[in-house]
């Protein structure tokens, strides 16, 4: 979805809940605004069966299916709307905690947290979500505070971990290797997504002055990244030989971007480590 010169990686759609998908995201659609803070529980459908993507799809520009023991492979979540149809990617911070991108959940979107390596598959499950908080105030932020959380009912399935986040982005080196996990599009044009896949790509540097404040830039790496409903999805950096979250993704800016398409694997994420303190007091969950 297109907000003037920038672009937003999250993936909407108008169709009934029997038929999720994001084929319908149009670049110049305009995000509906909404007012930040910490949102009030939301009360889901019953039904989280009602949540499809067309199978044989696939996420993430040149990326492949996760393995066993793969950075991301037991932290990184789909976030669905069985109402509007919607598709975002989020990381469990917490045995109940997801840290998303604050556009996804404007106008209360989200309905659902999904685990699993694909939104249909039949092995996945499905958790409503039941209170959600973010920064984004509205679209006119955008990239900056693009940060958010949600709550879901229940606590996370077996096998599944949490991800520590990186307190302080700066000690990571120039073209330092990321990896980035998403659901989203494998690029341009593509068909609709919802299989989770991962690729490795390079830190293009941090952003903090009175436009851009506490964003991180991936790339450029040319065919491999982020694409529509990979927003909200990690970027894993490997410090003192452990793979921490360092960022969400926000999606293209112009000046930070230029060419805004997924085909440069050139994108914009928001650093999380400043931000943890807000998580952990607005939620209510103390995060290490």
């Amino acid at each position: 979805m297109k907000v003037a010169s920038q672009v937003v990686f999250g993936s909407f759609s108008a169709l009934a809940l029997v038929t999720f998908s994001v084929a319908c995201s149009s670049p110049e659609e305009i995000i509906p605004t909404r007012k930040g803070g910490v949102f009030a529980p939301v009360s889901p459908t019953d039904n989280p069966s009602n949540v499809s993507i067309p199978s044989g799809l696939s996420g993430i520009v040149g990326g492949r299916r996760l393995a066993e023991g793969d950075v991301g492979s037991t932290s990184v979540v789909a976030l669905v709307d069985a109402r509007a149809g919607g598709l975002c990617t989020g990381t469990l911070v917490a045995e109940n905690l997801v840290v998303t991108a604050g556009h996804c959940l404007l106008d209360g979107a989200m309905t659902h947290v999904v685990f699993g390596d694909s939104v249909n598959s039949r092995d996945a499950e499905v958790r409503p979500i039941r209170a959600r908080g973010s920064l984004l105030g509205s679209v006119d932020e955008y990239p900056n505070n693009d940060v958010a959380w949600v709550k879901f009912q229940g606590a996370s399935p077996k096998g599944w971990e949490r991800a520590r986040i990186l307190d302080d982005a700066s000690v990571l080196t120039p073209n330092q290797p990321l990896v980035l996990v998403g659901y989203g599009k494998t690029g341009d044009g593509a068909a609709p997504s919802g299989r989770r896949l991962t690729v490795s790509t390079t830190f293009g540097g941090l952003v903090n002055n009175d436009t851009f404040r506490n964003l991180l830039v991936v790339g450029p790496n040319r065919g491999k990244g982020n694409c529509f409903g990979d927003s909200g999805g990690p970027a894993f950096a490997k410090v003192d030989g452990e793979w921490l979250v360092v960022s969400a993704l926000s999606g293209l800016e112009e000046t930070l971007t230029p060419g805004l398409d997924c085909a440069s694997g050139h994108t914009v994420h928001n650093v999380l480590g400043v931000h943890k303190e807000w998580i952990s007091s607005t939620s209510g969950i103390s995060l290490p």
